[in-house]
């Protein structure tokens, strides 16, 4: 009987600290000098990765609000994934981390390496994950 489900696990997520003010959401660590109140820090998410058994991936990606800058500007700014630039932008930059699911067993690790390399290479165009 084929499922019409596939059990996924998640491989990583991509995430990004951020200030949550009653006066909106802010870059880490810039909130307006003049802010008195209650500030919450908390990690975002902008992607997670997921892999079958069979090493398929699937990327979610979600669409999140632009943090604000410390001068209550949404300017968009440079986005550092891992300590590469993956974005251009004029603002204050952003700071993006990859959490990796560190109990993943071996097999399934291998395959989703391999398979990340491929796309990493160009090799995977047009694929269907």
């Amino acid at each position: 009987m084929d499922l019409l489900y596939r059990n996924m696990v998640e491989v990583s997520r991509v995430v990004e600290e951020v200030d949550v003010t009653e006066e909106g959401t802010f870059k880490k660590d810039r909130t307006p000098e003049t802010y008195g109140g209650s500030i919450l820090k908390m990690k975002i998410v902008h992607r997670v990765t997921m892999a079958d058994k069979s090493g398929r991936l699937l990327t979610l990606k979600f669409q999140n609000p632009e943090p604000l800058n410390q001068d209550k500007s949404g300017v968009a700014g440079e986005i550092i994934l891992d300590g590469e630039s993956i974005e251009a932008g004029i603002g204050d930059p952003r700071e993006w981390t990859t959490i990796r699911n560190g109990v993943l067993d071996e097999r399934l690790a291998s395959l989703v390496a391999q398979v990340q390399a491929i796309e990493a290479s160009g090799g995977a165009e047009g694929s269907i994950v």
